[in-house]
């Protein structure tokens, strides 16, 4: 899949390769999806815990995660929309990432974003991490 089709998802928490969602729901369709995934940052949103993960646009900060996509892209869609409980619980919108191994590389890729009314700021954890992207 190139990198300038709009076909990838930034997933930065328990979607994440290695975290329990990839594991126990897109891992056990790798055969079936052959999922390409890198990882990869994104720009000016930190990471946040409240009941489950989510972002928040803040000027200076990054998320790591890993861009994702299948050649089945719209069954890629249909499963990650369930497991985010889209559009009830999280929203999805596009955004901008960069690659690990080409910082200047950007990909448009599409994100979950926690929907303002399922968490309350004062009750957020800053999870985000402790380095610096290249």
């Amino acid at each position: 899949m190139s990198f300038d089709s709009d076909k990838w998802f930034f997933v930065f928490g328990t979607l994440k390769p290695g975290f329990t969602q990839f594991s126990w729901n897109l891992q056990i369709h790798n055969d079936h999806f052959k999922l390409a995934c890198h990882k990869a940052y994104l720009r000016d949103y930190e990471l946040y815990q409240c009941k489950y993960p989510t972002i928040i646009q803040e000027a200076g900060k990054y998320v790591e995660g890993y861009i994702i996509t299948s050649e089945k892209w719209d069954e890629l869609v249909k499963i990650c929309d369930e497991i985010e409980e889209y559009p009830a619980y999280y929203t999805r919108f596009q955004v901008q990432v960069e690659l690990d191994e080409d910082p200047q590389k950007k990909v448009t890729a599409w994100v979950y974003q926690m929907q303002p009314d399922r968490y309350k700021l004062e009750e957020l954890e800053r999870i985000g991490p402790s380095f610096q992207p290249k």
